[in-house]
């Protein structure tokens, strides 16, 4: 086992967040003993904590761990799975949660391996594969996709979302649900603007049928009344805050009274404003650099423009005037008492799984959240939402006796300074030192 020696402990327990010049005792895969007593164990290999912080290992609500980067000139997919899911781990980042990629039985599939340490990476919690409305987001994206290579390669754009066409069509829901499906994951914005928006219909009929299968439900908005909807139809969380526009008034109180909670993701639109409106392809962290892909680190160096049709130049203008209500948006979310979790829309655009979602830690903090408030967001509140709507035991999210030795050591003091998540020492997932 570990010992982490005179270590500040930030606990992510509310009610007592910080726990300073503690011992934490790891053995097998649990936090054996949390103690503010010098500990003695035999045979304990010791890490020296001063000056240092213990969080628990990060959770990046918001993914989709089985892309790569986009690049609007680099289109191309490397076989990239493995580097993201290793490139989240050396980011500190121990749980994702994959808001829609391969089927169900493929993601329940990668799940296992991750979960029996067949495959290094991350603990997985996923949706599957969403679900959209006739030609509704990201169908558009995904012929834009097509339209940029060669016809033969066009073929091998892996498919997106399921579409569904009218409040009766349960194929694939029904599908996704008897393959253990825990999350369903819906679509409800329009991108580009002029693509159509999934009927409030098709909406209400996908939100019941889950939630007969006492399976929870999840969002993708762009604007007001894309909220409305979601909420009328009775979801249980918004992947996304408003980011087309200022939040109406009374929005926010509307959303807490219905329990929903929200993912804001400011980072995936101030990146996709950087990248299409400003053109800066330069902004990068040193651990974002760290975890991009060489090959789509190559790409960033070498920008160039791309013909795009003029309906998404009318996207880009909208992320453009929405980039500036994010902080505002998500500071009335926060003012309205809403469940906040932390979540990058990795690896978007620009954005890469692992050093991204602590920009968007720092983000939180930009909007009104405290250091503290943003790190529980990133830790023990995702891990107990999606604990509480998977039906599953929480057993990480905390560092206490008996939670999964998930963590992370960082030098300094994130709860004064949010940079310091990024000045990573050591990372543990269930109890193994990972080397870095």
């Amino acid at each position: 086992g570990y010992l982490v020696r005179d270590v500040t402990v930030f606990t992510a327990d509310p009610a007592q967040p910080l726990i300073h010049h503690a011992d934490v005792h790891i053995d097998d895969d649990v936090i054996v003993e949390l103690s503010s007593e010098r500990l003695e164990v035999r045979g304990a290999r010791v890490i020296d904590g001063q000056g240092k912080t213990l969080l628990p290992g990060l959770v990046d609500s918001h993914v989709h761990v089985t892309g790569a980067m986009i690049i609007p000139w680099n289109l191309a997919t490397p076989p990239t799975l493995d580097f993201t899911l290793k490139a989240a781990l050396y980011s500190g980042i121990t749980t994702i949660v994959d808001m829609s990629g391969w089927s169900t039985q493929r993601m329940n599939q990668l799940a296992d391996q991750l979960a029996t340490g067949q495959r290094l990476g991350p603990h997985l919690i996923h949706v599957g594969m969403g679900f959209t409305g006739p030609g509704s987001h990201p169908v558009p994206y995904r012929e834009f996709i097509r339209s940029t290579l060669a016809p033969p390669f066009r073929p091998f754009v892996p498919q997106l979302v399921h579409e569904v066409a009218n409040p009766d069509d349960f194929g694939e829901l029904d599908a996704h649900l008897a393959a253990g499906g825990r999350l369903t994951k819906i679509f409800v914005d329009r991108i580009p603007p002029t693509a159509p928006l999934m009927s409030d219909d098709i909406l209400c009929a996908l939100v019941a049928r889950s939630h007969a299968a006492g399976v929870g439900v999840i969002a993708h908005i762009g604007a007001n009344s894309d909220v409305r909807s979601v909420l009328d139809a009775g979801g249980d969380g918004l992947v996304h805050g408003v980011y087309k526009e200022r939040m109406e008034d009374g929005l926010a109180r509307d959303i807490h009274d219905r329990g929903v909670f929200v993912i804001p993701t400011m980072v995936v639109f101030e990146t996709y404003h950087l990248f299409d409106n400003v053109h800066d392809y330069t902004h990068y962290s040193d651990l974002e650099r760290l975890t991009t892909h060489a090959a789509k680190w190559r790409a960033l160096q070498d920008p160039h423009p791309v013909d795009k049709p003029e309906v998404w130049d009318e996207g880009d203008a909208a992320v453009a005037d929405g980039v500036s209500h994010l902080h505002a948006n998500t500071a009335d979310l926060h003012a309205a008492g809403i469940t906040l979790l932390a979540g990058s829309d990795s690896p978007n655009m620009g954005l890469t799984l692992g050093g991204s979602l602590h920009e968007e830690l720092e983000h939180l903090v930009a909007a009104g959240l405290t250091p503290t408030e943003a790190l529980l967001s990133a830790t023990s509140v995702p891990a107990a939402t999606w604990s509480e709507l998977t039906g599953q035991e929480r057993t990480y999210g905390t560092i206490e006796p008996g939670m999964r030795a998930d963590l992370l050591l960082v030098r300094g003091d994130p709860t004064t300074d949010i940079e310091a998540t990024q000045q990573i020492e050591e990372v543990f997932l269930a109890g193994q030192r990972l080397r870095r």
